[in-house]
């Protein structure tokens, strides 16, 4: 029997954490481990994932862990509890969730089935999310792709398969691309990449997944501090040109990663070649956009956040 864990990532998420801790601890599998990790909450999401898990009767082992690693935030953080969390549990498969976002019942089931009955198995499975909003209205699905599959890398970059939130890996894939992440490596796109290199990143065309959106002042993610200021002031080009640095440096860590594959071969596969040129040209395009923001911002003598 393979050892499952559900994995719930959770910093001062106290609105919205539990709803979903209940829809973790509802899926319809078992046996697997269910694991609740706090990021050094100065709110009281620890209170009230304690007092959901405290009511659960069910027949998965449910385990609350406190991260110490909290002096980063934002994107960092989260990378720096992903490291921590890959040495503190033990699992052959792991499926991965916010603590603001919602599973649906069957998502750890259908995951774990295709996982099981494909031909190999994928080191990475996404599956289909909507977007909805505080009050679970539907606002939309993702738009691609349209069918189940298996995705190279380069596919995966330009639909935009398997970001955000739901995502369901094998240890094996971290052993290989991170233990530990590159520090500033925006991790949902920058493991599906990887992933799409060894061409074993499988997306399942079925909604398991529920995405948020939500202001949140606690969230010191770019993207939601960009959504909550003017975007004629001047914070808020400085937050894009951030954003855009961000994007450029990603790209640059997904051309090393498959560059360094690449030369570790003396008889690359076509798609691996592909996937190299494909990341070079699109770091050079972020760097284009990221140096024009630079500019506008020097035009209007409005210092950058950092440098």
């Amino acid at each position: 029997m393979k050892k499952i864990a559900f994995v719930i990532f959770a910093r001062d998420k106290e609105e919205h954490v539990g709803l979903a801790v209940r829809s973790v601890l509802a899926q319809t599998y078992s046996p697997m481990d269910i694991y609740f990790s706090d990021q050094g909450s100065t709110d009281n999401t620890l209170a009230v994932i304690k007092k959901e898990v405290e009511a659960y009767n069910g027949p998965n082992k449910v385990h609350i862990l406190n991260c110490p690693v909290t002096e980063e935030k934002g994107m960092q953080g989260l990378t720096a509890h992903h490291d921590w969390l890959h040495s503190n549990i033990d699992a052959d498969f792991w499926i991965l969730s916010a603590a603001d976002d919602i599973d649906y019942p069957d998502r750890a089931k259908r995951t774990v089935e295709t996982w099981q009955e494909l031909d190999y198995h994928p080191l990475y499975i996404s599956v289909g999310q909507n977007f909805i909003d505080p009050n679970k209205g539907v606002l939309e699905a993702n738009a691609n792709p349209h069918e189940s599959g298996w995705y190279n890398a380069i596919e995966i970059d330009e639909q935009l398969i398997g970001g955000s939130t739901p995502q369901a890996w094998a240890p094996e894939l971290i052993d290989k691309f991170g233990d530990p992440f590159p520090k500033h490596a925006l991790l949902d796109v920058y493991v599906p990449w990887c992933a799409g290199l060894t061409n074993r990143f499988y997306y399942l065309h079925e909604i398991h997944h529920a995405y948020v959106r939500h202001a949140d002042p606690n969230n010191t993610g770019i993207g939601n501090r960009m959504n909550m200021v003017d975007k004629d002031s001047d914070e808020y080009l400085q937050l894009d040109e951030v954003a855009r640095y961000q994007l450029t440096h990603n790209m640059s860590l997904m051309a090393t990663v498959a560059d360094d594959m690449l030369t570790e071969l003396t008889d690359p596969p076509q798609d691996l070649v592909n996937a190299t040129s494909y990341a070079l040209h699109q770091m050079l395009g972020h760097s284009a956009s990221w140096a024009h923001q630079r500019h506008l911002l020097n035009m209007r003598g409005v210092r950058p956040i950092c440098g």
